[in-house]
């Protein structure tokens, strides 16, 4: 016989005439023993009205499907739940999805037409993937914790989330795909984890990012990296970085100074396309191997480089193009 543990808490607020029927506070906690019981632990009416979840137990696609259809929720908590594969596929824009065993589910939350509320989110600790499009589009979302038991946030997770304004990874992550946080607008500040090594597109369109740190373990800043970041007027790229790839700093117009270490031998096409640079350090004795491209202007930015390297950066078919080269 399966045992089914429930507990409910419900807190009714004063609210106004239009939603007098639904509470401004309800929450509910609930342990699901066998995964795919999720809705016989909840009546109708809790599903339509609960604002805030608190989860335990293992929950498969089925449980995904019925927590889809809980529009007033606002708050959820994933802590002590485990994500089991099995159960029903759900539907998202004519796409079906399953689930998979620790992995956050894919385009669980995916919210193009804006009919979640949803603000705060407790990802459980068994948790190693964070599914592609998990939350995109989740525009009220605040607040999420991830723990250090994910090692992969996959593509557009967190894209388009518009009112997250921080984002705390943990160092346990190795791996962040194309797009996760972009245009994520309200983004003001990033803690990019040590054990990162390639950056591709993953924070594009953050347009209230004011500077950013890579770790010294990141070789690659790759494809859009940081593009359209519009409020980016510091970066500090480490000794680490080999390759800054295409479009990788383009459309940052706040930026106007930028420092390239000595381990760079690769800038590709227009990796800093659209920038205000007026200040380029670069700190190779070698000139690396740069696009033709990879900057929008040339006459008005002043070229800083090694001493005793000025005229091997002048007979350089691009790099001697910079009005200005100055020795330092």
């Amino acid at each position: 016989m399966v045992l089914l543990t429930i507990t409910l808490c419900m807190n009714f607020a004063a609210c106004s005439d239009d939603d007098a029927d639904i509470p401004s506070t309800n929450v509910k906690t609930i342990h699901v023993e066998k995964g795919g019981t999720l809705a016989t632990l909840m009546t109708e009416e809790e599903q339509s009205q609960v604002t805030d979840l608190i989860l335990s137990g293992f929950l498969n696609g089925t449980d995904v499907n019925f927590i889809r259809g809980m529009r007033n929720l606002r708050k959820i908590d994933f802590t002590d739940a485990h994500i089991i594969g099995g159960g029903n596929s759900y539907a998202v824009d004519g796409s079906f999805f399953a689930t998979s065993d620790n992995i956050f589910p894919p385009r669980c939350f995916y919210d193009l037409y804006n009919s979640f509320d949803l603000q705060d989110v407790k990802i459980s600790n068994s948790v190693t993937v964070i599914g592609e499009s998990a939350f995109q589009y989740c525009r009220s979302l605040t607040s999420v914790e991830i723990p250090n038991s994910v090692t992969t946030i996959e593509m557009f997770a967190f894209d388009g989330c518009t009112s997250l304004t921080s984002i705390e990874i943990p160092n346990s992550v190795t791996t962040i795909e194309d797009a996760a946080f972009s245009d994520c607008t309200s983004l003001t500040s990033i803690e990019i984890p040590n054990s990162v090594t390639t950056i591709n597109g993953a924070f594009s369109g953050c347009t209230s990012l004011t500077s950013v740190e890579i770790p010294n373990s990141v070789t690659t800043i790759g494809i859009s990296a940081f593009s359209d970041c519009t409020s980016l007027t510091s970066v500090e790229i480490p000794n680490s970085v080999t390759t800054i790839g295409m479009f990788a700093f383009s459309d940052c117009t706040s930026l106007t100074s930028i420092e390239i270490p000595n381990s760079v031998t690769v800038i590709e096409d227009c990796a800093f396309q659209n920038c205000n640079l007026k200040e380029i350090h670069i700190n190779s004795l070698t000139p690396p191997a740069v696009d033709g491209n990879a900057f929008s202007t040339y006459s008005y930015v002043t070229l800083y480089v090694p001493t005793e390297s000025k005229d091997a950066y002048m007979a350089h078919d691009i790099w001697g193009k910079f009005g200005n080269i100055v020795e330092e």
